[in-house]
């Protein structure tokens, strides 16, 4: 029953599906829950400082559950984003219920897409690293899965990273170099570990390329699925939402 304080991460989703169910000022429930009810909780619930005992800390490892909480996002990522699409082709939506269901999905694909990847991109065996590629595809970020674990980690707060914000800089200064530093460093790092493999750059063997071929497959199923190209656009502006959220 201890654990059962981390199903509290299914709420955002949760919102976000019913918002997208319901429309209306409901379409707001996501970005209302998270960057308002959220905060304001934070001030006044009781904080817990201690750590796990060894025991239970390898009890919790263990545990597969824990797991297979991680691997739910999988459907609830491309579910929601389905969702969405299907509610793209049968409702018209008003400018302020289309941008809140886009500020909405694109939370959903900040969290449960590139936060999950994350953490599941961190571990070894190749089950777990799939998984956080194709969470990571949603948001047209897999060169994260380069970039991040062999750039950011060696490079972080020094000017080789471009992960690391300057001091000073502005959050949205920070975004556009950050977008195109870390993709620029992706596409330098799979050379140089093509190279030391003495591996052909133009090849399948670079990650890099079979992620850009992924991304225009996804946003090529984009456009065919939905109704017309503005919509399709609509799909893709969550991206900017959960990559900004990141």
């Amino acid at each position: 029953m201890k654990s059962a304080k981390y199903l509290t991460a299914y709420l955002i989703p949760a919102f976000c599906i019913w918002g997208l169910l319901s429309g209306g000022a409901l379409s707001w429930a996501t970005v209302i829950f998270a960057f308002g009810l959220i905060p304001f909780a934070d001030q006044f619930m009781p904080q817990d400082t201690s750590n796990l005992g060894r025991t239970e800390r390898e009890d919790r490892l263990s545990a597969k559950v824990f797991d297979w909480l991680l691997y739910l996002n999988l459907p609830i990522v491309y579910g929601i984003i389905g969702l969405f699409i299907y509610k793209l082709n049968t409702e018209v939506y008003s400018t302020n219920e289309f941008i809140g269901q886009i500020l909405s999905v694109g939370i959903v694909l900040g969290t449960c897409g590139i936060n999950v990847g994350h953490e599941l991109g961190h571990r070894s065996n190749k089950w777990d690293q799939r998984i956080s590629k194709l969470l990571l595809l949603p948001e047209l970020y897999q060169h994260f899965f380069i970039e991040h674990n062999r750039g950011h980690h060696k490079n972080v707060a020094t000017p080789l990273d471009p992960a690391s914000a300057r001091k000073g800089e502005l959050l949205y200064t920070f975004w556009f170099r950050s977008l195109w530093g870390s993709y620029k460093s992706a596409w330098a790092l799979e050379a140089e570990s093509l190279k030391r493999q003495k591996l052909p750059f133009w090849s399948f063997h670079n990650e890099m390329i079979r992620f850009s071929i992924q991304t225009v497959i996804y946003v090529a199923v984009v456009f065919f699925l939905c109704p017309d190209w503005q919509s399709a656009l609509a799909v893709l502006a969550d991206v900017c939402v959960g990559i900004l959220l990141l």
